[in-house]
């Protein structure tokens, strides 16, 4: 059962309901009563977070009954309490308070305190529902005096919250506010005392609807600036705060033994994912595999308390003041320009906001709730990708008319979404340039391919009426009036406004590197490469079984991810030629001696970390990318998996390892697959490798939101080079405007799929 658990915390819901099942039936089979319960209860959760109601009432049926047999009264309290939140999710309020009701009375009979404060919550919950006011609130303040006995901080603030909600509904919006501020400033004082920088980054996750509804309230009320300083509040706070700890040492000082503590766990974990990756390179029981999940949770766990003990022992830290979120006028002042607009989208559950930000002006508009937008989203990336997903047996004619109905249905639903996002505020923007902080799935679209036409909509705003016609039906034809956003706006996407500002901070008074460019490409990942010299190992690794170990090797490391569902896994690790080519067509463009070209088997881990690569301005990786959505800290870029005699050797630069990186880059340029994303935290966006390099020290990063073609991202690279290093010394933002232009005006590049998917993050000056 243990295995299971593991599973569900890590996110894997089919393994962990395969191993629930085994649990159950093991315990069914000895007649351990209460831990057929237990494995029942974890089954039932199971079912309840993936929908399946029907199969999670079975489930806690059968558990209430055996809870009752066998006299276990906190489980039985416990499958009541789950089949009332399913009559509740119904709207069966009748039943559902009846099930509440009989779990609180259970509760209230053992002892159970803190059952019995969370059983006031779904009563006073449900009486909110049916707008029975005075009987909500009585409920939700016996649950406040609960957590208030316990010093309970999760019932503590969501009986505020529901506290709140029962005043906003009586239109007592000052009262809600108070209460919302009371729930939000306990969330912010309890997260500002955490060390362990995961739980700091994903301690918000849960708690975002507070925010939610205190934007939601001051929206209403029109008070549009104290909304965003809300929105501030909530979002990528602690990127801001490692970022700022990045620039204090937080290491001097620090006891040695507590140092050499974080360097020895740094290498057993990269001993044990290394071990991880060549286990599920070759035949394994599910039960190894969940070993070594295991072990690298502990070590995760192990090397996070390290880093906690290292920052409570380090003068630099004590010395830094929590960072505070920018106010609107500090981002007018600290943050824009004449030329500059700010657009921040937050999604909600039940409505979605839109900020447009000028040095002088703050506008917001009311969106579609997070699902809509969410569906649009996907179906927008599901298409563009669409190039990615190959199908049997598939014909170049079939593979080009697939393509072609693709791309039509891509210009309609690029048109859907455009019209959601920037309707509103389509005679706001002009030719500025655009500062996006997109939310939920919109991290994952490249807005420089969404279009807006002004004729068809105005300053007041909102979503595309119902039975519109698109506004764009051909995508690649120069003469319809498709016209990317990249055309007249130069576009910059932040994690938040108040990112930019730690940056340029630390920015301010920093020298640029002497050199201008190093570059690693076309790694060598297996010793059936030619390049290989071993011939003995190139002809052992002719044997089939020899090759198919090394290709499922090369499997694993890229089981990418999938996103919010709307990823697809890749399946090889192929040699990427053309980075090669790209390497060569950048050094053309520099003098001799200002550049730097490590390709092959120099392009491994080692040039890396043992290099001097910080008397570089820019340092460019063409390889592959691993994203790891479970575990963002093992994330990385691929290097050379082998030396040049064909033995193994760890290429995989992790990011925890990239976090210690000194990279002072002007510019950081991942032409690999998918380097862009990550594990996506609500109210903090995407843990990922940007976020890895810009706190190793990198100004700017250049990443991508989908695997490339080979060809299409070396042909956009040599554009995008030769405008900041040819005679034009465009800035990196404006180089990548103006490459992605070129392509789109060029023939076969015409597709949003081959020129949209990089985009710049950080400083654009």
């Amino acid at each position: 059962m243990s295995i299971g658990l593991f599973y569900e915390k890590v996110g894997d819901s089919d393994e962990a309901m395969k191993y629930l099942h085994e649990a159950l039936k093991i315990n069914q089979d000895i007649g351990y009563k209460l831990g057929e319960v237990d494995a029942l209860n974890s089954l039932g959760s199971l079912y309840e977070a993936k929908g399946e109601d029907a199969e999670a009432e079975e489930v806690f049926n059968k558990s209430l009954a055996l809870a009752r047999a066998i006299g276990n009264q906190e489980s039985e309290g416990n499958a009541l309490a789950h089949i009332g939140v399913l009559y509740e999710q119904r709207k069966n309020y009748a039943e559902a308070l009846s099930y509440y009701h009989q779990a609180l009375a259970l509760a209230q009979k053992i002892g159970q305190k803190e059952h019995e404060g969370a059983r006031y919550l779904n009563i006073g919950n449900v009486h909110l529902q049916k707008e029975e006011f005075p009987t909500a609130l009585s409920f939700f303040q016996k649950a406040l005096a609960v957590a208030k006995q316990l010093q309970a901080f999760d019932l503590t603030y969501q009986a505020l919250g529901g506290i709140a909600g029962v005043h906003e509904k009586q239109n007592l919006f000052d009262d809600a506010l108070n209460h919302y501020n009371q729930a939000i400033d306990l969330i912010e004082s309890v997260r500002g005392r955490l060390q362990i920088e995961s739980y700091k980054s994903t301690f918000l996750e849960r708690k975002i609807s507070i925010y939610e509804e205190a934007i939601a309230l001051l929206h209403r009320q029109g008070k549009f600036e104290e909304a965003f300083a809300y929105l501030q509040r909530r979002r990528a706070r602690s990127l801001v705060e490692t970022l700022t700890e990045a620039r204090a040492d937080i290491r001097r000082g620090v006891d040695s033994l507590l140092l050499a503590r974080e360097n020895e766990l740094q290498q057993r974990l990269n001993a044990k994912a290394q071990y991880r990756m060549q286990l599920l390179g070759r035949q394994h029981t599910d039960e190894q595999a969940a070993a070594a999940n295991k072990e690298i949770e502990d070590l995760l766990r192990q090397y996070q308390e390290a880093l906690a003990q290292i920052r409570s022992a380090s003068p630099n830290y004590a010395a830094l003041t929590q960072p505070q979120p920018l106010s609107v006028q500090e981002i007018q002042q600290q943050v824009l320009d004449d030329e500059t607009i700010l657009l921040e989208y937050a999604l909600g559950e039940k409505r979605s906001f839109l900020w447009a930000v000028t040095p002088a002006t703050l506008h917001s508009f009311a969106l579609p709730k997070r699902a809509e937008i969410d569906s649009a989203a996907r179906r927008v990336y599901d298409l563009l990708t669409a190039r990615n997903r190959g199908l049997p047996n598939e014909t170049e004619e079939r593979k080009e008319r697939r393509f072609t109905q693709s791309d039509h249905e891509l210009a309609e639903a690029t048109a859907t979404l455009s019209q959601i996002l920037l309707g509103p505020v389509a005679k706001l923007l002009g030719n500025k340039r655009l500062l996006i902080v997109s939310d939920g799935a919109l991290q994952y679209i490249p807005f420089a391919q969404l279009s807006v036409n002004s004729n068809q909509s105005s300053v007041n705003g909102g979503s595309a009426n119902e039975g519109e016609k698109p506004l764009h039906t051909d995508y690649w034809k120069l003469n319809t009036d498709y016209r990317p956003l990249a055309i007249d706006h130069e576009i910059v996407h932040l994690p938040s406004a108040s990112v930019l500002a730690v940056l340029r901070r630390e920015l301010a008074g920093r020298h640029s590197a002497a050199k201008t460019v190093a570059i690693l490409a076309d790694p060598v990942f297996t010793n059936i490469d030619p390049r290989v010299k071993n011939k003995m190992a190139q002809s052992a690794a002719t044997d089939s079984t020899a090759m198919a170990e090394a290709l499922a090797l090369e499997n694993s490391l890229v089981r990418s991810v999938r996103d919010l569902g709307i990823m697809d896994s890749a399946n090889d690790l192929p040699r990427l030629l053309f980075s090669r080519r790209e390497a060569e067509g950048i050094m053309k463009l520099l003098p001799v001696g200002e550049g730097r070209k490590a390709v092959d088997f120099a392009a491994n881990r080692t040039a890396v970390i043992n290099a001097d690569l910080s008397r570089y301005r820019i340092v460019h990786f063409a390889t592959h990318g691993l994203l790891n959505n479970k575990h963002p800290e093992l994330s990385g870029i691929v290097l050379s998996l082998v030396d040049e005699q064909g033995n193994s050797q760890d290429g995989f630069l992790r990011l925890h390892e990239i976090y210690n990186l000194n990279l002072p880059a002007d510019l950081i340029v991942l032409s690999a697959c998918q380097t862009a994303l990550g594990k996506e935290i609500r109210g903090e966006g995407l843990v990922g490798l940007t976020r890895g390099f810009m706190y190793a020290g990198a100004a700017r990063v250049v990443a991508s939101l989908w695997s490339v073609q080979d060809k299409a991202t070396a042909e956009l690279m040599k554009r995008f080079y030769a405008k900041m290093l040819g005679q034009e010394k465009l800035r990196p933002a404006a180089a990548l405007r103006a490459a992605q232009i070129e392509m789109w005006k060029t023939k076969p590049w015409q597709s949003p799929y081959y020129w949209a998917a990089f985009v710049l993050q950080g400083e654009w000056q």
